[in-house]
């Protein structure tokens, strides 16, 4: 058996985000000599379980085993979700950021293109499936000018104010549903915020129902004078009567906000 070959598979399923968790089966694999075999695993992502199957290969001149990619399963409310992800090291997706990209979110990721690297958001389409039965991959070029940390710092997100910084980036680049604590009229909430390069915006969640905030409750968190009304609630006022006219504004601009037909989830563009 090949002992270089597979401490560099080992490593390889660690970097993916596979843990330790294949190593026997693999070797196990690898000893028998099979030209071909997969290996299959269960992830639980809280709630929602991610079924994979890895392929490995071996030319037969060689006995080099190669991992080249990865099918990956999503059982949601509405149906199942199937991908075939590359399994490429440096430019592969990872466990949870297939996760991530099934459940609708995007992903930075290193791009080639005839030999040519760049960063580019990725997002599925779930409209559209290619040839391969693939949904087809949505790419947004870092150079649309979208700036995910020039967003986030419109917002008062303490995490985005100390050490945390960096990873709270990393965390929404890997397409996370990142949990934060604004800053809101002396006090402080949990949200949940997530990248959307397509709007070139920031989607915000309520932390326990998980609806998606409108333009206009995004629009008070950015404005330190409006953050009272946030989630269409008085958080700090002045009185009862300032209370009522709160819930009046609110009101007034709800009718006057286009409706969201794209399905929960979808947050709405900040410019």
């Amino acid at each position: 058996m090949n002992e270089e070959n597979l401490n560099s598979l080992k490593e390889h399923l660690k970097y993916m985000g596979f843990g330790d968790r294949l190593f026997a089966d693999l070797e196990h694999n690898i000893r028998q000599r099979f030209p071909e075999f997969v290996l299959r695993m269960n992830s639980e992502f809280g709630r929602a379980r991610l079924e994979t199957t890895l392929f490995f290969s071996r030319p037969k001149e060689n006995d080099a085993y190669s991992f080249h990619h990865c099918d990956a399963k999503l059982k949601n409310d509405v149906g199942t979700l199937v991908q075939s992800f590359d399994g490429n090291k440096g430019q592969g997706i990872t466990l949870k950021e297939a996760f991530n990209l099934l459940k609708g979110r995007a992903v930075y990721k290193e791009m080639e293109k005839q030999g040519e690297h760049y960063h580019a958001w990725i997002q599925l389409d779930f409209r559209q499936k290619e040839e391969n039965g693939n949904y087809r991959m949505k790419q947004f070029p870092a150079v649309r000018g979208y700036r995910l940390e020039k967003i986030l710092v419109k917002f008062p997100i303490k995490e985005m104010e100390g050490v945390e910084r960096d990873r709270i980036l990393m965390s929404l680049q890997k397409g996370n549903l990142q949990p934060v604590t604004m800053k809101i009229s002396g006090g402080e909430q949990r949200l949940f915020v997530q990248a959307n390069p397509e709007q070139r915006s920031l989607t915000i969640f309520d932390y326990g129902a998980l609806h998606p905030f409108t333009e206009q409750q995004k629009m008070d968190l950015m404005i330190p004078e409006a953050r009272q009304k946030l989630n269409g609630k008085e958080v700090a006022t002045d009185g009862e009567q300032q209370g009522k006219v709160v819930k009046q504004d609110l009101k007034n601009e709800a009718r006057l906000l286009p409706k969201n037909r794209t399905g929960k989830g979808k947050g709405m563009k900040i410019q």
